[in-house]
């Protein structure tokens, strides 16, 4: 009897064991993006396979206004053949098998990340609390596709608001009202400089034109690109305007601080630019730093089981960034100000939300802001507190 409890003592001793170190080792893997333990994804996966309850996006059974039904799990899933038959991506999501090159937005060129050209989507948030709700799933498509009745009503049901997404023969975001000018000034960056997830008249190209008829915009965004995709762009974007850059607005992501990759620290931008802008005969350089809402609120972002509860605060590379623009003459704006003027204004902490469209994207209202900003040629301030605590 002592053997046999002493065996099953032993086997429990290495399950434990085994789970322990799986779970260390995907806290070390997934340092900067973790979503939640390998012990809390089992548990979800067990209790939604025990439940019995089956959702359709035709559900009648729903009490309260529709802006409070949300789309669940079950209702993707049963259209995910469909949505991959029209060529439709659902990004912040899992479902990989949703990654074609019909859905796709970008595409590889000598090496950099580019925007495909003459793209014509449409894209929406979803209304849903799945996998992150601070930042919800986005679905995208062909904007002349004929979509599915079911994929129509989901849409309907569920999305946030329709946008356009667009770009010209260069793969450039469009900019509207549509300006020709040898006077150019460049927005590069990634998709907080694009304009994730809102229409092409609300990027911060777009409104800066619609405030500015005497030069041309040009929007670089490249929605998952890297700093050295970045880079990329603003090298070709150099050849093929070449003498008519007057201004560059960089928007430095706080998910480009990457010191295991080339260009992944402020020191390395910041001294790529200045030879930038003396190659090129730049007139005035502006850098956003655009953070995540995790360092600006974290009082009621970083909550257990999300990106949240443990993304880095960067704190370090952050004062390295607003220093080093400074002292190269450059402006600097951080986005952390914009929100947290938003909470003095309003008087409620949750007006920080006002200016964002998700985790890190900058909403309609947000982008005026930064626009705002970006006229009002006053150098910034240092930047905000570490996780939005008021500078006294």
């Amino acid at each position: 009897m002592n053997k046999k409890i002493l065996g099953v003592v032993t086997v429990a001793a290495v399950c434990v064991a085994t789970l322990l170190i799986g779970e260390g080792i995907n806290a070390v893997v997934r340092w900067k993006k973790l979503d939640g333990s390998i012990t809390f994804h089992t548990h979800r996966l067990i209790k939604k396979s025990l439940s019995k309850k089956v959702v359709t996006v035709n559900s009648v059974d729903h009490d309260g206004p529709p802006f409070t039904k949300l789309l669940e799990r079950g209702e993707i899933d049963a259209l995910i053949p469909k949505l991959k038959a029209a060529g439709a991506g659902l990004g912040n999501s899992p479902y990989r098998e949703l990654i074609t090159e019909m859905a796709a937005v970008n595409t590889s060129e000598a090496g950099c990340l580019v925007q495909k050209p003459n793209l014509r989507k449409t894209h929406t948030h979803l209304r849903t609390n799945l996998f992150n709700p601070l930042n919800p799933p986005e679905i995208f498509y062909n904007s002349d596709r004929n979509l599915d009745a079911e994929i129509r009503t989901l849409i309907d049901t569920y999305g946030v608001r329709l946008a356009a997404l667009t770009t010209n023969e260069y793969g450039e975001r469009t900019t509207v009202p549509a300006v020709a000018s040898d006077r150019k000034v460049i927005i590069a960056g990634d998709s907080v400089a694009g304009g994730a997830m809102i229409d092409d008249s609300e990027t911060i190209s777009s409104q800066l034109q619609a405030l500015d008829s005497t030069r041309q915009y040009i929007n670089l965004g490249i929605a998952g690109g890297h700093t050295t995709d970045i880079i990329c762009s603003l090298d070709k974007a150099a050849r093929r305007y070449k003498g008519q850059i007057e201004d560059l607005i960089y928007v430095y992501s706080e998910n480009d601080f990457e010191p295991e990759k080339p260009y992944g620290t402020p020191e390395a931008v910041v001294t790529w630019l200045k030879d930038f802008v003396k190659t090129q005969g730049v007139g005035k350089v502006t850098v956003v730093f655009a953070p995540y809402i995790y360092n600006i609120v974290p009082q009621y972002t970083r909550f257990s089981g999300h990106r949240g509860e443990r993304f880095p605060t960067n704190a370090r590379d952050r004062a390295a960034l607003a220093s080093l623009v400074g002292e190269a003459g450059f402006r600097y704006i951080d986005i952390s100000d914009l929100a947290l003027e938003e909470v003095a204004r309003l008087k409620t902490q949750f007006a920080a939300l006002s200016v964002f469209s998700d985790q890190s994207h900058l909403s309609p209202y947000g982008t005026a802001r930064l626009v705002e900003r970006l006229r009002a040629n006053a150098i910034a301030v240092q930047p905000s507190a570490p996780f939005g605590l008021a500078k006294h």
